[in-house]
């Protein structure tokens, strides 16, 4: 058997380092998915304590949509999913988030800043710009489905108004 130089041997370990990174990152995406199809109800948020959700989500349907789809990054609350984590959008733009829309603050808005910020809903929304797409394929209980999506539209609408 001829002796083998440790040194020369790399071409093997240069073949594999491609194919370890692209292995690991379907490793962490497969994970992600599988962490997000679970067959149990998807959990609520109790966020009465923290902010009046009573009082601006009255349905516990929006409460839950919003709270599933916008609070990992438009609210204080701490509880976020792994896979939701690792987002980029979560990663690099939590903190512009909570500034631009903060749904535990939304109590100390001044009604002229929750009309602008319900035009803003209705925008992203509608629009399909919220939650991300990068968000929403980590963490697919993130995802609004077209009646959760209606229900958001409504709330942020606002009451009718009366033809007085």
């Amino acid at each position: 058997m001829p002796l083998t130089n440790p040194l020369t041997r790399t071409s093997a370990k240069r073949t594999l380092r491609p194919w370890t990174g692209t292995l690991l990152l379907l490793t962490l995406i497969a994970s992600a998915l599988i962490a997000g199809c679970s067959n149990s109800a998807p959990a609520t948020v109790d966020i009465s304590a923290a902010t009046a959700a009573n009082t601006y989500i009255p349905d516990p349907q929006v409460r839950d949509a919003l709270a599933a789809a916008c609070f990992d990054c438009h609210s204080e609350q701490g509880d976020v999913a792994w896979n939701a984590r690792l987002a980029p959008s979560y990663l690099f733009g939590k903190s512009a988030a909570l500034n631009s829309l903060n749904f535990s603050k939304w109590g100390d808005y001044s009604a002229q800043k929750q009309k602008a910020e319900f035009a803003q809903i209705s925008e992203a929304v509608a629009s399909g710009q919220m939650p991300p797409g990068d968000y929403e394929l980590l963490h697919p209980a993130a995802k609004l489905s077209a009646a959760d999506k209606s229900l958001v539209l409504e709330w942020a609408a606002g009451p009718p108004t009366s033809a007085h």
